[in-house]
């Protein structure tokens, strides 16, 4: 189980161990990224895992390019494909949720507003049934993803998604491995896909959050 707040991962071990599958619970806790990347170095033990619990938001460990929970869990899964991922987050942008499926191919996504006692143990036995498990909320963003993924590709969606986060145009080359041009090319398109007819990058964002992608 990683996460940052000591007090949320004895809340989770405490839940899981009062399931009712006859599951007893060998935990390891983890309160950092740093932490987790030396603990993928050691192979052995990284084979001893069945479920891995992760939470998205995390304080970064840039000497290793790891900027938030999804970066170390895309590490653990390449390291140990085997290992059952469960995504927790407090996004609810339809955007952000379905990119991490499509990024991890998690066995769960959690949505920390969804998520009380019941959730987590439903959630903790249909992963260990081998099937997969979203919450509501991640359920639903990905019914309204569905209907605009002809409109938009991934890299207009990470354009959304880094400009309702504050992100300004000219910084977004440094997130996105494109140049200026092109992205304001991208820019256009997906003003004209959501109708946009004037405004600056708030109105995307505004009309990305009525259409239902944020």
């Amino acid at each position: 189980m990683i996460d940052d707040h000591p007090l949320i991962l004895e809340g989770y071990k405490t839940t899981l161990a009062q399931n009712s599958f006859g599951v007893n619970l060998n935990t390891t806790t983890i309160i950092s990224l740093e932490e987790g990347f030396n603990l993928m170095q050691n192979t052995e033990e990284l084979q001893t895992f069945d479920i891995c619990f992760i939470d998205r938001k995390m304080p970064p460990y840039p000497k290793e390019n790891l900027y938030n929970g999804e970066d170390l869990a895309f590490l653990i899964k390449k390291a140990h494909p085997q290992i059952k991922l469960v995504m927790l987050t407090s996004h609810t942008e339809p955007i952000l949720l379905y990119e991490i499926r499509q990024k991890l191919q998690p066995e769960g996504i959690l949505v920390k507003s969804d998520l009380d006692f019941k959730e987590l143990l439903d959630a903790f036995q249909q992963v260990l049934d081998g099937k997969n498990y979203y919450s509501q909320v991640v359920r639903e963003g990905f019914e309204t993803i569905k209907k605009h993924l002809d409109f938009f590709d991934e890299t207009d969606r990470k354009i959304i998604f880094l400009l309702s986060q504050g992100l300004r145009t000219k910084n977004l080359p440094d997130s996105l491995n494109l140049t200026l041009s092109c992205i304001n090319t991208r820019k256009k398109n997906i003003k004209d896909n959501l109708k946009i007819e004037s405004g600056d990058d708030e109105a995307i964002v505004r009309e990305a959050k009525r259409v239902g992608l944020l």
